[in-house]
């Protein structure tokens, strides 16, 4: 991808020093006959992640001088960026990634991870417990979504725009899926759900994921979404668009062609919310992933349900469960 071969550039071009401790990756990599080792090391994490690596090697380095610091200047480094992120209200989740892309590049140099260093737990211990900023993304529940698909109609101007946003609205929800799985990030970049990952199968509709934050081989899995009894139910819905549609690329497109964005996404979400008589500030596009594991949980779902929902694999299904931000209509 383009935005990755540019950051490789800045990368590879920090103030070297001709002493191999000169900028981001190690000097042992960097080579021209060595470039395919090093997307090898890129390919081992998902690319959304390099990215925000990247991000966070900058100004680390940055903050070392500009150039790759010693084990004791590291620590002290590193303590220092979590001082200035503390400064301006970070997270503790925020912190706790930034201890991880230090980590790594420390350790590709072949350092001693400092990050791992008693201190740094306990910060991290201390500032998930002080909570500085709190999420309160609200969910959008199983009831709050019906309520939203039946204000689409006047919502969007055309019918053929409320039967979209009404498939993504349902597919975020019942799928539990993150908005970049879903839709396209921009207009000149299609992506998310493409045609092929959408299967009619008997009496439910089979989403394929093929690849997410936590699946960075890209394996990829099949999502099940059964047919409710209700006036909007997903199969119905998804299985009449597929229709009256046909094509190649994103599953999610306009009338025109073109694909439905993260931007045109949330912008509709926050009318049919206002809409409604509710603070659109209050949610965003992960609230239908919030939404559906609250309301799994509301429904007396056990922790292993809960967490096949969202594909979680660890306990950061928690976070997502909010039963006392959920919303009356």
């Amino acid at each position: 991808m383009p935005e990755d071969n540019e950051a490789d550039v800045n990368i590879q071009g920090a103030a070297p020093d001709g002493g191999g401790r000169g900028g981001m990756l190690p000097c042992f990599l960097v080579g021209n006959d060595r470039r395919e080792l090093l997307a090898l090391v890129k390919m081992s994490v998902s690319s959304t992640t390099w990215r925000r690596y990247n991000n966070v090697w900058k100004e680390w380095i940055a903050a070392a001088g500009g150039r790759f610091p010693s084990e004791e200047r590291a620590k002290a480094v590193t303590l220092d960026t979590l001082a200035a992120m503390r400064k301006k209200g970070a997270s503790a989740d925020a912190a706790k990634k930034h201890l991880t892309a230090v980590a790594f590049l420390i350790r590709l140099h072949g350092s001693r991870d400092v990050t791992k260093d008693f201190v740094f737990g306990q910060i991290i211990k201390g500032w998930k417990k002080d909570k500085v900023i709190k999420d309160g993304r609200r969910p959008i529940t199983f009831e709050l979504l019906n309520a939203m698909l039946e204000v689409l109609g006047e919502v969007c101007e055309e019918g053929s725009e409320a039967e979209l946003f009404r498939v993504a609205f349902a597919i975020a929800f019942f799928a539990a899926m993150r908005i970049g799985e879903l839709v396209s990030a921009s207009k000149s970049r299609p992506g998310g759900l493409m045609y092929g990952d959408v299967l009619v199968d008997e009496d439910c509709i089979k989403i394929g994921v093929r690849r997410s934050k936590t699946d960075v081989y890209g394996v990829g899995e099949w999502l099940r979404i059964g047919k409710l009894g209700t006036k909007w139910c997903p199969v119905v819905l998804i299985t009449g668009f597929l229709e009256r549609h046909c094509g190649t690329g994103p599953f999610l497109k306009h009338a025109s062609g073109l694909p439905l964005t993260k931007y045109q996404f949330t912008a509709v979400m926050r009318g049919s919310l206002n809409k409604l008589g509710l603070n659109p500030k209050d949610f965003g596009s992960h609230s239908f992933r919030i939404g559906a594991a609250t309301s799994a949980f509301s429904c007396g779902m056990g922790i292993e349900g809960i967490k096949r929902v969202g594909r979680w694999r660890s306990d950061a299904y928690r976070s997502y469960v909010r039963p006392d931000l959920r919303v009356f209509i």
